[in-house]
Protein backbone atom coordinates (compact mmCIF):
# COMPACT_ATOMS: atom_id res chain seq x y z
CA UNK A 1 0.00 0.00 0.00
CA UNK A 2 1.56 3.41 -0.96
CA UNK A 3 2.13 5.57 2.20
CA UNK A 4 0.84 8.98 2.14
CA UNK A 5 2.83 11.59 1.15
CA UNK A 6 1.97 14.69 2.59
CA UNK A 7 3.69 18.01 2.53
CA UNK A 8 3.22 20.49 4.72
CA UNK A 9 5.10 24.18 5.01
CA UNK A 10 3.92 26.51 7.31
CA UNK A 11 6.11 29.73 7.51
CA UNK A 12 5.53 32.19 10.22
CA UNK A 13 5.82 35.44 8.93
CA UNK A 14 6.28 38.95 11.06
CA UNK A 15 2.80 38.77 12.59
CA UNK A 16 1.48 34.69 13.26
CA UNK A 17 -1.59 35.93 11.74
CA UNK A 18 0.07 35.93 8.52
CA UNK A 19 0.81 31.91 8.64
CA UNK A 20 0.45 30.63 5.73
CA UNK A 21 0.51 26.81 4.70
CA UNK A 22 0.68 24.66 1.93
CA UNK A 23 -0.09 21.01 1.58
CA UNK A 24 0.25 18.55 -1.47
CA UNK A 25 -0.89 15.30 -1.92
CA UNK A 26 0.61 12.68 -4.50
CA UNK A 27 -1.66 11.62 -7.53
CA UNK A 28 -3.49 8.17 -6.58
CA UNK A 29 -2.73 8.65 -2.80
CA UNK A 30 -4.84 7.85 -0.25
CA UNK A 31 -6.49 11.06 1.57
CA UNK A 32 -5.03 11.95 5.09
CA UNK A 33 -5.72 9.50 8.00
CA UNK A 34 -7.21 11.84 11.02
CA UNK A 35 -3.50 10.95 12.86
CA UNK A 36 -2.11 13.25 9.48
CA UNK A 37 -4.25 15.91 10.43
CA UNK A 38 -4.58 16.07 14.14
CA UNK A 39 -0.18 16.20 14.46
CA UNK A 40 -1.01 18.91 11.23
CA UNK A 41 -3.50 20.99 13.28
CA UNK A 42 -0.99 20.54 16.77
CA UNK A 43 1.77 22.38 14.59
CA UNK A 44 -0.82 24.95 13.33
CA UNK A 45 -2.33 25.48 16.94
CA UNK A 46 1.44 26.24 18.30
CA UNK A 47 2.12 28.48 15.75
CA UNK A 48 -1.36 30.34 15.78
CA UNK A 49 -1.53 29.66 12.33
CA UNK A 50 -6.12 30.05 11.73
CA UNK A 51 -6.07 29.77 8.48
CA UNK A 52 -3.95 26.92 7.00
CA UNK A 53 -5.72 24.87 10.50
CA UNK A 54 -9.19 25.69 9.01
CA UNK A 55 -8.31 24.20 5.55
CA UNK A 56 -7.14 21.37 7.41
CA UNK A 57 -10.30 21.02 9.37
CA UNK A 58 -12.61 21.44 6.01
CA UNK A 59 -10.32 18.58 4.88
CA UNK A 60 -11.19 16.33 7.48
CA UNK A 61 -14.64 17.37 7.41
CA UNK A 62 -15.00 16.22 3.74
CA UNK A 63 -12.72 13.31 3.86
CA UNK A 64 -14.78 11.69 6.41
CA UNK A 65 -12.46 12.37 8.88
CA UNK A 66 -14.71 13.51 11.72
CA UNK A 67 -15.46 12.53 14.34
CA UNK A 68 -12.56 11.58 16.12
CA UNK A 69 -12.24 12.33 19.18
CA UNK A 70 -8.36 13.65 18.99
CA UNK A 71 -9.00 15.17 15.73
CA UNK A 72 -11.98 17.12 17.72
CA UNK A 73 -10.05 17.79 20.21
CA UNK A 74 -6.97 19.41 18.39
CA UNK A 75 -9.53 21.58 16.78
CA UNK A 76 -10.57 23.17 19.85
CA UNK A 77 -7.40 23.43 20.62
CA UNK A 78 -6.56 25.25 17.53
CA UNK A 79 -9.01 27.38 17.87
CA UNK A 80 -9.03 28.33 21.10
CA UNK A 81 -5.32 29.50 20.47
CA UNK A 82 -6.10 31.31 17.48
CA UNK A 83 -8.88 33.18 19.59
CA UNK A 84 -11.96 31.96 17.78
CA UNK A 85 -13.56 30.98 21.11
CA UNK A 86 -16.79 30.59 18.79
CA UNK A 87 -15.44 27.89 16.35
CA UNK A 88 -14.08 25.46 19.42
CA UNK A 89 -17.34 25.70 21.20
CA UNK A 90 -18.78 24.78 17.76
CA UNK A 91 -16.57 22.02 17.58
CA UNK A 92 -17.42 21.10 21.20
CA UNK A 93 -20.88 21.25 21.03
CA UNK A 94 -20.32 18.74 17.96
CA UNK A 95 -18.47 15.98 19.79
CA UNK A 96 -20.21 13.08 21.02
CA UNK A 97 -18.82 12.89 24.56
CA UNK A 98 -15.88 15.25 25.19
CA UNK A 99 -12.58 14.20 26.94
CA UNK A 100 -11.52 15.89 30.00
CA UNK A 101 -8.67 17.27 27.70
CA UNK A 102 -11.38 19.16 25.59
CA UNK A 103 -12.67 20.19 28.56
CA UNK A 104 -9.88 22.08 30.10
CA UNK A 105 -8.91 23.45 26.55
CA UNK A 106 -11.94 25.17 26.15
CA UNK A 107 -12.26 26.20 30.20
CA UNK A 108 -8.69 27.68 30.07
CA UNK A 109 -9.75 29.95 27.09
CA UNK A 110 -13.66 30.93 28.36
CA UNK A 111 -14.84 34.11 29.63
CA UNK A 112 -15.87 33.72 33.39
CA UNK A 113 -19.35 32.92 32.73
CA UNK A 114 -19.07 30.53 30.25
CA UNK A 115 -16.12 28.83 32.05
CA UNK A 116 -18.90 28.22 35.06
CA UNK A 117 -21.39 26.86 32.72
CA UNK A 118 -18.76 24.32 30.95
CA UNK A 119 -17.45 23.21 34.61
CA UNK A 120 -21.27 22.38 35.49
CA UNK A 121 -21.49 20.54 32.11
CA UNK A 122 -18.44 18.91 32.79
CA UNK A 123 -19.46 17.77 36.37
CA UNK A 124 -23.04 16.30 34.87
CA UNK A 125 -21.13 14.35 32.34
CA UNK A 126 -20.04 12.45 35.04
CA UNK A 127 -16.31 13.60 34.38
CA UNK A 128 -13.89 14.66 37.70
CA UNK A 129 -12.55 18.07 37.70
CA UNK A 130 -8.67 17.85 37.57
CA UNK A 131 -5.60 19.99 37.93
CA UNK A 132 -6.37 21.53 35.30
CA UNK A 133 -10.09 22.66 35.16
CA UNK A 134 -10.05 23.62 38.61
CA UNK A 135 -7.97 26.52 38.23
CA UNK A 136 -9.68 27.62 35.65
CA UNK A 137 -12.95 27.44 37.75
CA UNK A 138 -10.74 29.43 40.07
CA UNK A 139 -10.45 31.90 37.66
CA UNK A 140 -13.43 32.75 36.61
CA UNK A 141 -14.78 32.94 40.05
CA UNK A 142 -11.78 35.42 41.00
CA UNK A 143 -12.73 37.36 37.59
CA UNK A 144 -16.61 37.29 39.22
CA UNK A 145 -15.49 38.19 42.52
CA UNK A 146 -17.78 34.99 43.18
CA UNK A 147 -16.11 34.21 46.88
CA UNK A 148 -19.26 31.90 47.89
CA UNK A 149 -18.93 29.69 44.60
CA UNK A 150 -15.20 29.96 44.89
CA UNK A 151 -15.11 28.89 48.80
CA UNK A 152 -17.67 25.92 47.43
CA UNK A 153 -14.87 25.19 44.84
CA UNK A 154 -12.37 25.05 47.40
CA UNK A 155 -14.21 23.03 49.72
CA UNK A 156 -14.92 20.24 46.52
CA UNK A 157 -11.00 20.35 44.89
CA UNK A 158 -9.77 19.71 48.67
CA UNK A 159 -12.25 16.47 48.92
CA UNK A 160 -10.51 15.83 45.37
CA UNK A 161 -7.47 16.30 46.63
CA UNK A 162 -6.32 18.75 44.26
CA UNK A 163 -4.21 20.83 46.73
CA UNK A 164 -0.90 19.37 47.05
CA UNK A 165 -1.12 21.30 43.51
CA UNK A 166 0.87 24.59 42.95
CA UNK A 167 -0.92 25.93 40.12
CA UNK A 168 -4.62 24.77 42.20
CA UNK A 169 -3.36 26.06 45.14
CA UNK A 170 -2.05 29.47 43.55
CA UNK A 171 -5.22 29.95 41.45
CA UNK A 172 -7.13 29.55 44.55
CA UNK A 173 -5.03 32.29 46.34
CA UNK A 174 -5.80 34.71 43.64
CA UNK A 175 -9.26 33.89 43.95
CA UNK A 176 -10.08 34.97 47.67
CA UNK A 177 -7.38 38.07 46.77
CA UNK A 178 -9.23 39.32 44.27
CA UNK A 179 -12.29 38.55 46.72
CA UNK A 180 -10.96 40.82 49.33
CA UNK A 181 -11.00 37.65 51.53
CA UNK A 182 -7.01 38.34 52.35
CA UNK A 183 -7.49 36.47 55.62
CA UNK A 184 -8.42 33.22 53.60
CA UNK A 185 -5.91 34.29 50.88
CA UNK A 186 -2.54 34.01 53.17
CA UNK A 187 -4.19 30.43 54.99
CA UNK A 188 -3.99 29.43 51.35
CA UNK A 189 -0.22 30.58 50.98
CA UNK A 190 1.01 29.55 54.14
CA UNK A 191 -0.45 25.91 53.07
CA UNK A 192 0.80 25.76 50.33
CA UNK A 193 3.74 23.14 48.80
Amino acid sequence: MPVFNLRFTCQVATKRSEATSSYTEAVGMPPPTAGHLSALLRRCAALGALSPGTQLHARALVGGCLPDATLATDLVLLYCRCGALHRARQVFDGMPSPCMHAYNILLAASPPGAALELLARLLAAGHRPDRYAVPAAFRACAELRNAVLGAALHGFAARLGLFPNVVVSGALLDMYAKAGLLDDAVRVFNEMP
